[in-house]
C-alpha cells in the first residue's frame, strides 16, 4: 500500500496553519504504524460507503423506473377500466328498465 505520490507532494507544498508545528511523541515506527492504520481505515471505510452509495443510487434509479412503469400502466388501463364498469352499470340499468317494463306490462 504505497502512500499516493500526488497527494504526499501536493500535501507536502501546503503551508502549515498555524506557527507551532506538530510534534511526535513516541517512536517514528510506531506513530507511523498509527497513521497507516488510520488511513487504511479510512480508505476502506470509504469504500464501503460509496459502494453503499451506488447501491442505494441504483436501487432508487431502479425504483423509479418501476414507478414509471406502474404509472404508465395505470395510464393505459384505466380508460378500459371505466369503459367495463359503464357497461356493467348500463347493463343494470338495462335490466331494472326491462324488469319495470316486464311487471308493467302484465298490470296492464
Amino acid at each position: 500500500m504505497p502512500l499516493d505520490e500526488a497527494w504526499r507532494h501536493k500535501l507536502a507544498a501546503r503551508p502549515w496553519p498555524t506557527s507551532s508545528l506538530p510534534e511526535v511523541i513516541g517512536g517514528g515506527i510506531a506513530t507511523l504504524g498509527v497513521f497507516l492504520r488510520g488511513y487504511l481505515f479510512v480508505s476502506i471505510f470509504r469504500a464501503c460507503a460509496e459502494s453503499l452509495a451506488s447501491e442505494n443510487a441504483s436501487r432508487l434509479a431502479a425504483m423509479q423506473r418501476a414507478d414509471k412503469n406502474i404509472d404508465e400502466l395505470l395510464e393505459d388501463l384505466e380508460p378500459t377500466f371505466h369503459r367495463l364498469r359503464q357497461n356493467g352499470i348500463d347493463e343494470e340499468l338495462f335490466d331494472v328498465i326491462s324488469g319495470f317494463e316486464a311487471l308493467s306490462g302484465k298490470e296492464r
